[in-house]
C-alpha cells in the first residue's frame, strides 16, 4: 500500500471498516505497507494519514506491517478470534475525544481486543493525546484468553496516557520496551505469568 492522507482526499475522520461477517472469505489477511509496485517488494513504511482503521469481529490471522497511523487509529475489537501481530507500526498526533473513544479498547490509538494470541514488534505510540476524562492507552492489547508478547517498541511522550496496556489471560511478556513521558508508562496485567526483560 503507499501511503494515503484522507485530509487531501476530503476523507479526514473516515473509519474504513474491515468486518470479518462480510469478508470471513478471505480467512487470514496481512495489510503491507511500504510496497513497491514496480518490483513487487516491500521497501520503507506507508503511512495513513488522519484515518481510521477497524477490524470488526475479526476470525482469522490478522498481521499489518510496516505502517505509521497519523492523526488516526487502528483498532481490532467486537469479540474478534483473531491471533493478531503488528510488525513496525506507529500511531501518532492522534487525540481521543468524546466521538471516537471506544471503551472496549481502552480508548486507545492502537487497540487490539480478541480471545487469540497477540504479538506486538517494534510497535511505536508517540505524541498522542487524552482528550477524555476517563482513562485511555496509546497502544493497548488484550487477549481474552491467550498470551501478549512486546517485542522493542517505543510509548513515549502521550499526554494524560498510559503509553502501553497490555493484559492477557494467559502470558504477558515484555522485551526492550521504553515509556518515556507519559501520565503512567506500562500497565501489564496476566492470568499467568508476567515477564520484563530489559526496558
Amino acid at each position: 500500500a503507499s501511503g494515503y492522507n484522507a485530509a487531501i482526499a476530503g476523507d479526514a475522520g473516515t473509519t474504513v471498516t474491515f468486518d470479518y461477517g462480510f469478508l470471513n472469505l478471505f480467512g487470514s489477511l496481512a495489510l503491507q505497507g511500504g510496497w513497491n509496485f514496480s518490483n513487487n517488494t516491500a521497501s520503507g513504511v506507508s503511512t495513513i494519514a488522519n484515518t481510521n482503521l477497524l477490524f470488526s469481529g475479526w476470525g482469522g490471522t490478522l498481521t499489518l506491517n510496516d505502517l505509521i497511523f497519523d492523526g488516526g487509529y487502528l483498532r481490532v475489537t467486537d469479540e474478534s478470534t483473531a491471533d493478531v501481530a503488528l510488525n513496525d507500526v506507529t500511531v501518532t498526533n492522534f487525540t481521543v475525544n468524546d466521538d471516537n473513544a471506544a471503551e472496549d479498547v481502552m480508548n486507545a490509538g492502537i487497540g487490539i481486543s480478541t480471545t487469540g494470541d497477540i504479538v506486538l514488534n517494534n510497535v511505536n505510540a508517540l505524541n498522542n493525546v487524552n482528550g477524555l476524562e476517563s482513562t485511555a492507552a496509546a497502544v493497548f492489547a488484550h487477549s481474552a484468553s491467550g498470551d501478549v508478547v512486546v517485542n522493542g517498541g517505543s510509548f513515549n511522550d502521550n499526554d494524560g496516557e498510559i503509553g502501553l496496556a497490555a493484559l492477557g489471560v494467559g502470558n504477558s511478556t515484555f522485551n526492550n520496551v521504553t515509556a518515556n513521558g507519559n501520565q503512567n508508562g506500562v500497565y501489564g496485567v496476566a492470568g499467568n505469568a508476567l515477564t520484563v526483560n530489559g526496558g
